[in-house]
């Protein structure tokens, strides 16, 4: 029991460490400030909203700052925060620390300020079809595959066994085509989301700048794979505006020391093995936080 408490005591620490930081964010950002770690969709995006909500009614900020860390989620998280979370400031400034991928990309494309660390990484938006691959990606690679069969059957005379994983090649296409099919109006959705983003915020400056950075992360042509890594130069040079957070010479305290520091702090918790977090043992576990209050 002595035990359990001790673990306990020590990370409530690791959060109120964490929590510390929070008040200097704000004043460098100039903003209300939360943190999201982990799965995006509309449930946590709920909790999101109610901690957004409380911070508005304490603080004296008009914008809000989202410091993100997440492998990805559901489109429904997005469109809570374009519907719900975005209308209730002016300005809404998104900080990548180490990655936002699949959904916490599309997240992304909705701030009037993007600020990213020096390694941080986004990803694809297209949707999955087949053990998270990108759905155009997987139907290309499927038609090679087909393609590589049907040389080898004439090249070995035709056997029995070839002619066999042809069939279930040609086989597992169909059930692919069908899958896509079905997704198509989730692709819609994605291109619309992602489009509803970059159009009404400040960080493309024309409109064939958004098109190249939405269409280059949905790879209709499917050269890339869903899982893969976009670095934020190549989006820099489609014309998607962001902010690097880099360490600074200067022993004063600034955005990325700050925000460095949290990031820390909140790592260490999520990674203990005693934490909610990491016992969730899941990709669906999320944790939120801002100066009041936090949820898991």
């Amino acid at each position: 029991m002595q035990s359990q408490f001790f673990i306990r005591n020590i990370l409530n620490s690791m959060i109120d460490e964490g929590q510390r930081w929070l008040p200097k964010l704000e004043k460098h950002f100039k903003s209300d400030v939360v943190s999201i770690y982990g799965y995006i969709e509309a449930e946590m995006m709920g909790k999101v909203h109610i901690l957004c909500e409380r911070c508005r009614s304490k603080s004296r900020w008009e914008d809000l700052t989202l410091i993100i860390s997440t492998n990805g989620g559901d489109i429904g998280g997005v469109e809570y925060f374009r519907d719900y979370i975005k209308p209730l400031y002016k300005n809404v400034n998104i900080v990548v620390v180490d990655k936002a991928f699949s959904t916490g990309t599309l997240l992304s494309l909705h701030a009037d300020k993007l600020y990213v660390f020096e390694h941080a990484k986004f990803g694809m938006i297209d949707p999955q079809v087949e053990n998270g691959h990108s759905a155009f990606y997987w139907f290309n690679s499927a038609n090679e595959r087909i393609f590589n069969y049907e040389a080898d059957a004439i090249n070995e005379g035709l056997k029995n066994e070839v002619y066999e994983q042809i069939i279930k090649e040609k086989q597992q296409q169909s059930d692919l085509i069908k899958n896509y099919i079905d997704r198509w109006e989730v692709i819609e959705k994605v291109k619309y989301t992602a489009w509803e983003g970059l159009s009404r915020c400040k960080i493309v400056n024309t409109r064939n700048e958004a098109v190249k950075v939405i269409l280059y992360l949905l790879d209709v042509r499917g050269s890339r794979d869903h899982k893969t890594n976009v670095r934020p130069d190549a989006l820099w040079e489609m014309g998607l505006r962001y902010e690097m957070l880099k360490p600074m010479q200067s022993k004063r305290e600034n955005k990325f020391s700050v925000a460095h520091a949290y990031h820390g702090s909140i790592s260490l918790y999520l990674k203990d093995p005693d934490s909610e977090m990491y016992q969730a043992g899941n990709r669906l576990s999320c944790f939120t936080q801002s100066r009041y209050d936090q949820y898991y």
